[in-house]
């Protein structure tokens, strides 16, 4: 078994070594015909300029800050509202939680002082009219407002 020889290089042309392409700052290589006779090589125009030369940075606009006014309703009731949430722009019906504020707790502190300690000064935790209210966004469950009973 006989061994074939390796085939030439990429940039070697008629057994002279040539880069395989222009480095940065040299001129291309001149035009040579190919091995079998081929076309010249590409040359590229002569009133061009080398490459790299005048080259620019881009100019790319910077982004802008946004600036997001956040209007909120001061009307919130102890009801369910519709209205636009300022944190995602969905017009949604409010869900409301009720939490105990500090007027259950000044009434159950009355009851236990007029003697209804046994349990009936925890009446007022039982009624929601007199709890605070929470309002959320069911869409993003962010607290849009909130109203207190005093």
């Amino acid at each position: 078994m006989e061994k074939e020889a390796p085939p030439p290089s990429y940039g070697a042309v008629d057994g002279q070594q040539q880069p395989p392409y222009p480095q940065p700052g040299m001129p291309y290589p001149p035009a040579q015909p190919g091995p079998t006779g081929a076309p010249p090589m590409y040359e590229p125009p002569k009133d061009r300029a080398p490459p790299g030369a005048g080259y620019q940075q881009p100019y790319t606009q910077q982004p802008q800050p946004v600036h997001q006014t956040i209007i909120v309703n001061a009307s919130f009731g102890p009801q369910p509202m519709t209205t636009t949430c300022p944190m995602c722009n969905a017009f949604v019906t409010t869900t409301v939680e009720y939490n105990a504020g500090a007027l259950p707790w000044i009434i159950a502190g009355l009851l236990c002082l007029f003697g209804c300690w046994l349990g009936c000064c925890l009446i007022p935790f039982c009624v929601t009219d007199l709890h605070d209210c929470t309002h959320t966004c069911p869409n993003c469950n962010r607290v849009l407002g909130r109203y207190n009973r005093m």
